[in-house]
């Protein structure tokens, strides 16, 4: 009993010594820090990598605009991003850069796009290859690029006399190897 005393002494009296609750803490901390890390890491890798196919792509693609993954959208798309420019209420047809899609988001990725986007499967999406030099001279691309699409529909007080109607279309393309949102097309 008298050991057992001393011992407990002596284990107060040296403050630098960590309890159990404070190294259950710390192990926990540092296996958050350590996921984080690799999910940030292989998050990087995927975005690069795994889009050298338009089925991969397009899964990523849908699964962060349903996510509101702001970021990862943008890295999946190429800039100066063309056609956009409406969105700024600009017709200079330069394209908008990073930071001015990130401004306009919410208008390109609205409700009814995200609804689009979650519900179209790969096999719908719209394929051709551009051969026509018009198209390509606005796109920015070469003849011969092989581009997928799809368009959003919009109905503006419908069944009035001022109905109105407007679509925008989102062309993928592969850029650099792999495949990124590389044009809008923005009608009415």
């Amino acid at each position: 009993m008298k050991m057992r005393t001393i011992q407990m002494l002596r284990e107060s009296e040296q403050p630098w010594r960590i309890g159990k609750p404070f190294k259950v803490l710390h192990g926990l901390y540092l296996f958050c820090i350590c996921g984080l890390l690799v999910a940030l890491l292989s998050g990087c890798q995927t975005d690069s990598s795994r889009h050298t196919s338009m089925e991969l792509f397009w899964t990523d693609f849908q699964s962060a605009v349903a996510n509101d993954n702001r970021q990862a959208v943008a890295r999946m798309t190429h800039f100066p991003l063309k056609g956009a420019e409406p969105y700024l209420a600009s017709f200079d047809m330069e394209g908008i850069s990073q930071a001015a899609f990130m401004e306009v988001y919410d208008g390109i990725f609205d409700r009814r796009t995200r609804q689009v986007i979650a519900a179209i499967a790969i096999n719908e999406l719209a394929r051709f290859t551009a051969d026509d030099e018009s198209i390509v001279e606005v796109m920015g691309f070469p003849i011969g690029t092989e581009f997928y699409n799809f368009t959003v529909m919009y109905t503006f007080d419908e069944g009035e006399d001022i109905q109105t109607e407007s679509s925008v279309t989102f062309h993928f393309a592969k850029v650099n190897g792999r495949y990124q949102l590389c044009f809008l097309l923005v009608a009415g």
